[in-house]
């Protein structure tokens, strides 16, 4: 397990540390992953296993969450979660069928992702089980149910 010590720049995990410890703790949930370039790391993990990744580089990383961001992917809908982690980048990214566009929050154990989340609720109609207030954060509470203006048609 790595701590991040931002004090002691010796201690940092590099890239491959980061893909290798996941692989470790996911083990096959991680789907895939890849280092960019330095600095910058993606993994794509089964859905639902979105918030044990998140988990993960919190407690052993002490990741601190950015964004998260939706894209409608047309058969499907991709979430990614992105994080720092002492200057590098990483994007945790689940894919999730339009049929039933349902994931479980992170906002309990990453408070953050509060806001992020109810965003994605508004303009893509991804509801996020468990979330504390899934309340209309952009659009007006007149804006016409299943309309999400970031979906593709």
């Amino acid at each position: 397990m790595f701590h991040l010590n931002h004090e002691d720049e010796k201690m940092k995990p590099n890239e491959d540390e980061f893909v290798i410890n996941l692989k470790d703790k996911l083990k096959n949930h991680l789907l895939r992953s890849f280092i960019q370039r330095k600095h910058r790391v993606f993994i794509e993990v089964e859905e639902g296993n979105h918030k044990h990744a998140a988990e993960l580089l919190r407690e052993n990383f002490n990741a601190h969450l950015t964004t998260i961001t939706a894209r409608d992917a047309h058969s499907e809908f991709e979430v990614i979660y992105h994080f720092d982690i002492g200057g590098i980048l990483i994007s945790v990214k689940t894919l999730i069928p339009k049929t039933n566009p349902e994931l479980d929050t992170i906002s309990d154990i990453i408070p953050s992702g509060d806001w992020y989340e109810r965003e994605i609720m508004d303009l893509f109609g991804i509801k996020f089980r468990g979330h504390p207030n899934p309340k209309r954060i952009i659009l007006p509470d007149d804006w016409p149910r299943d309309n999400y203006p970031l979906r593709a048609i």
